[in-house]
């Protein structure tokens, strides 16, 4: 398996399961940053605190990282044919499906 497929791999894993990435991310974020500033000469209660900022600000890179990602996904399908082709088939077989009674309406 090459380093590309490692990526195609990964990054499709990301799209699909964005809410875990971004919780995965935040923990890890959580735990390194406390591994840090446990190294620092301040006070217990001010190494959770800065740990716990540090982690959101992790965080909202993320979910910025994951917005922009999830944009650039819909434009590459937009743009992709043979995807557009292939979500046309599935609307219309769910809305014949929708008519012939098989699925009902919410």
């Amino acid at each position: 398996m090459g380093i590309n497929e490692t990526i195609a791999d990964t990054r499709h894993w990301i799209t699909e399961h964005k809410l875990k990435a971004i919780g995965g991310l935040w923990g890890t974020g959580v735990i390194g940053s406390l591994a840090f500033q446990w190294t620092r000469p301040i006070p217990t209660q001010l190494k959770i605190i800065h740990s716990r900022v540090y982690a959101q600000a992790i965080t909202l890179g993320a979910i910025g990282v994951a917005a922009v990602a999830d944009i650039y996904e819909r434009n590459a399908t937009e743009e992709d044919p043979e995807s557009k082709r292939q979500q046309d088939m599935a609307s219309s077989q769910l809305e014949k499906a929708k008519k012939s009674g098989h699925i009902h309406h919410t």
